[in-house]
């Protein structure tokens, strides 16, 4: 997500005490970015304040870190997370490193029986997650929250040149450059629009792919990628800039690819 994980940081939407939801500069954070003395090689070492201790410290010491090489999968089975999205209006939230959407509320997916609300929608380009070293153009993370533990669930979905996504052209029409101001916009935000027809995904145990890299999220990404026209993903990237954290090391964790 940049988790949650997205080009960007991801939020708290939760008092719970788990891993933030994508997005935080709250309470004094330091500014990160993803080029250059605050890009994804040095979050870790960002200081809290002048000359305070690291704010990230997960981003270098983690040892389940977001995103990764698919390509290690270690083991095999079948996962199919049940998606219960429903359509609502089209409502944009300001973030700084990446395109964002409000889920419409009562959207929710099901992941080995634990259900987690759809929280937020956000676009990463070139993709974050890679098979076998081969990145997507785009990558798209549907963030979402469990009510009783505050555990974070992405479903990241990988997004190739095709056919246009009329989704995503609405996205588009309502996104007015990088200081646009939360509204609801006039189009309607499905989130199904932007699923694969198969859900079969891979799985592991991860973290927000921003800072502050924060552990304990269950990741699924999607094994069969949706289109987008190359137009659309130009656009997206043109708006949000090259916003994916590098590949991270698997280490130790299981990763599951669908049979």
């Amino acid at each position: 997500m940049a988790l949650a994980g997205s080009a960007f940081a991801e939020e708290d939407h939760s008092s719970h005490d788990s891993a933030p939801a994508e997005e935080s500069h709250a309470g004094g954070a330091p500014h990160w970015s993803y080029e250059g003395e605050d890009g994804p090689s040095h979050w870790g070492e960002l200081p809290e304040g002048e000359v305070g201790a690291a704010a990230f410290p997960a981003c270098a010491l983690g040892d389940a870190q977001s995103p990764i090489d698919l390509g290690g999968a270690n083991a095999i089975g079948l996962i199919v997370p049940e998606t219960h999205y429903v359509a609502g209006p089209l409502v944009l939230k300001p973030n700084g490193h990446t395109i964002e959407v409000t889920a419409p509320p009562g959207s929710d997916i099901t992941i080995g029986g634990v259900v987690y609300d759809l929280l937020q929608v956000h676009f990463h380009t070139p993709s974050e997650h890679a098979i076998d070293g081969e990145h997507a153009q785009m990558e798209v993370h549907f963030v979402h929250q469990n009510k009783a533990t505050g555990q974070l669930a992405v479903l990241g979905v990988l997004v190739k040149p095709g056919a246009a996504n009329q989704q995503l052209e609405n996205i588009l029409h309502e996104q007015s450059g990088d200081d646009y101001d939360h509204r609801i916009g006039k189009m309607t935000f499905d989130p199904n629009a932007l699923l694969p027809a198969d859900l079969k995904v891979y799985r592991y145990d991860g973290s927000l792919t921003t800072p502050p890299c924060s552990e304990g999220v269950n990741w699924n990404v999607a094994a069969t990628p949706i289109e987008a026209g190359q137009d659309e993903i130009w656009v997206f990237q043109s708006k949000m800039g090259v916003n994916d954290r590098p590949v991270q090391a698997l280490n130790a964790r299981p990763l599951v690819k669908p049979d």
